[in-house]
């Protein structure tokens, strides 16, 4: 609830947060991400804004340590993690501040899916960030399609995206379940989205970066968000998501001091997608598509808006590397050894997730039934069970229909001592409101 009350950056969230004063972190900086992981931004802003030493390490992985990550390749996280300790608190001399800035998996085009073994790709250095390698290429929107050549005609396109939209759009962070969390086939999302297509490419493009949406927008109503999705569009026609951002236009200007939108009035935005490195090849096109809803990662504008973009006005900047290389630095090789685990598996875990649409009402149901299983800790010689299941549903037309509801079972057993957490989570909202609704029985 307090989350939900402090929806300006007040100082409720200036205080944990580094970005306030970048000056106050006097220690070297090891920052290691992966591009299924929600904090894959944070990487790249702590080696622009940091004094001290600081380096980047970026994986194909989710919110997992590296060792025992997914997808793979993994790499020996604990070995290159010692070799950063011993240069700054022994002071060994080991190489490891001659290496790249930045190091970073460049992962291959891919077929869509929920679940990924392994990412094709190679590994790629900078030798700082920004790095000067990057170059930005523009593409400017024309009437379904994206063009080198920027679009002079004042034409509009508008859209009303179905509050169902961004149901292929997978987990927020992959890696805080167990399966089935990665962005699926993107098509259905797309037809309920504007859609900008380049011509089919005849070279590879090595997207490395953050892109940025420009775009000159208005809404007929006072509030409303717009989101933009990088997609590659392969030959068969299927759609894998490479990257995506979203904005509310309230927060368009400032975090801090939101301000409603005048109704049609045009603005001038900057849509920042997040981080990514993605290769796409010759032979597929890519997409860019906008929509105004992208349930359930976002919660709805409280408003059933009409979002306009003036074409002659909005374009797409890519950040490319023109000539990737390779990088052969052996403390990136894959990680083969078995982890020992600290846990003994007394009920495996499992993942179920369905997407049901009522034909006669419209409704969406995406229901996700995570059991973490049954562990026994050894360090601490206690049993954890654990289950997680969660219905959200929403109606086409009604961003006020909105509900998640969430119910987790937890059991922790030390010997003939047992105890017992149920709790459910409502979130519904009104036009005005947040509703939520807390029940716990220990």
């Amino acid at each position: 609830g307090k989350w939900l009350a402090e929806q300006h950056k007040s100082g409720y969230w200036k205080h944990g947060s580094v970005s306030e004063d970048y000056s106050r972190i006097k220690i070297p900086v090891y920052a290691i991400g992966g591009w299924a992981d929600a904090y894959r931004n944070t990487v790249f802003r702590l080696l622009e804004n940091l004094s001290p030493p600081c380096k980047g390490l970026v994986g194909p992985w989710a919110h997992k340590y590296p060792n025992i990550a997914y997808p793979k390749p993994v790499i020996d996280y604990v070995k290159e993690s010692v070799r950063w300790w011993d240069k700054w608190l022994k002071n060994k001399e080991n190489g490891i501040m001659e290496e790249p800035r930045l190091q970073y998996y460049l992962m291959d085009a891919v077929k869509p899916r929920t679940d990924y073994e392994h990412r094709p790709g190679n590994w790629q250095s900078e030798p700082c960030w920004p790095s000067p390698d990057i170059v930005k290429r523009q593409y400017f929107l024309q009437p379904g399609g994206l063009s080198a050549i920027r679009n002079n005609e004042g034409h509009i396109d508008s859209i009303a995206s179905a509050e169902t939209t961004g149901r292929m759009g997978g987990r927020l962070m992959v890696g805080i379940g167990v399966s089935g969390e990665f962005p699926d086939d993107q098509q259905k999302d797309d037809e309920q989205s504007l859609v900008y297509d380049t011509p089919v490419l005849q070279d590879e493009l090595n997207i490395v970066g953050q892109a940025v949406a420009r775009l000159t927008v208005s809404s007929d109503q006072p509030m409303a968000n717009v989101i933009a999705r990088l997609c590659d569009v392969q030959p068969d026609g299927k759609c894998t998501l490479i990257t995506y951002g979203v904005l509310n236009l309230a927060h368009r200007d400032s975090n801090e001091n939101p301000g409603v939108l005048v109704p049609h009035k045009e603005y001038a935005i900057d849509l920042v997608l997040n981080h990514i490195a993605y290769r796409v090849p010759p032979g597929h096109r890519l997409r860019l598509a906008i929509s105004n809803a992208y349930w359930p990662l976002i919660w709805p504008s409280p408003f059933r808006d009409t979002l306009s973009i003036q074409l002659g006005k909005s374009e797409l900047s890519l950040p490319c590397k023109p000539c990737p290389g390779g990088n052969s630095n052996p403390a990136l090789d894959e990680f083969v050894r078995s982890v020992s685990a600290a846990e003994k598996v007394l009920r495996t875990e499992s993942f179920n997730k369905n997407i049901v649409e009522d034909k006669q009402t419209g409704e969406l149901l995406i229901e996700t039934v995570t059991d973490y299983g049954r562990l026994f800790v050894r360090s601490s010689k206690t049993e954890i069970d654990f289950t997680l299941n969660q219905k959200m549903t929403i109606f086409p037309d009604d961003p006020n229909s909105a509900k998640s509801i969430t119910d987790l079972d937890v059991i922790m057993q030390q010997g003939d001592l047992a105890t017992a957490l149920k709790g459910r989570f409502e979130l519904t909202s009104t036009a005005s409101h947040f509703r939520v609704r807390s029940l716990w029985q220990a």
